[in-house]
């Protein structure tokens, strides 16, 4: 007797009479309806291929979500594990690796207090004519300790120092005093004795080298030594 490949249902026999075949034909049909019954059992247990879920119905995943910050979150540096006290920190504080983690600290104890504030003055081929001046933008809240002038050749040179705010540019309030920055018969001077200067200097404040006087020199350097504020 022969029977199909996959679930050996009987097939008819080609020397069999009718009779006989109708016996094989009703056992496979019992057998194929068997199959059926169960195939459509083991598919009512499943779901539709387009189907949904709620949250409750995937074990766990309520309780994992609870564990989550929400999409639009935010930190603040204290809340970061190895940074601390930046809540109360004044403004212009930066951020330094320590120890114990990352603490914020004034800039000047990074990069030092001490700076300098430099212009070029150049008169091209002569001295640099009385009342000529040279501009220049303050980058820093300070205070002046000193001056130092280097020239390009031996002679006098003369400068009064004025400063003033961005909006009432040009500068014109003197910071100098009787005891301006100058050469006398040399290429350089230098001087920290400020007596009657306006040595404290603010951010974006517009400070004014004009010339007072000048002779045989035509170049100079002219350099503020300051402390950060």
């Amino acid at each position: 007797m022969a029977n199909t490949t996959n679930r050996s249902y009987p097939k008819p026999v080609e020397e069999n009479n009718v009779s006989d075949d109708v016996l094989l034909l009703q056992q496979a049909f019992d057998m194929i309806d068997d199959d059926v019954a169960a195939l459509l059992a083991s598919l009512a247990g499943k779901a539709n291929l387009s189907h949904g879920h709620a949250m409750a119905d995937i074990t766990g995943l309520a309780a994992a979500l609870a564990l989550k910050a929400a999409a639009d979150h935010a930190h603040a540096f204290d809340d970061l594990s190895d940074v601390s006290s930046t809540a109360a920190a004044p403004n212009g504080y930066v951020l330094q690796k320590a120890s114990g983690g990352w603490v914020p600290v004034p800039v000047n104890s990074i990069i030092g207090a001490q700076g300098s504030l430099q212009i070029q003055i150049d008169g091209g081929a002569s001295a640099p004519a009385i009342g000529a001046a040279w501009d220049f933008i303050v980058p820093y809240a300070c205070t002046i300790t000193g001056w130092t002038l280097l020239a390009n050749a031996t002679g006098s040179i003369e400068f009064e120092v004025l400063k003033g705010a961005y909006a009432s540019f040009p500068p014109s309030a003197p910071i100098s005093g009787a005891l301006r920055p100058k050469i006398a018969n040399a290429a350089k001077g230098q001087s920290n004795s400020l007596t009657g200067w306006t040595t404290t200097l603010s951010a974006n404040e517009i400070l004014r080298f004009r010339v007072a006087s000048a002779e045989a020199i035509t170049r100079v350097l002219a350099v503020l030594n300051v402390t950060r504020n």
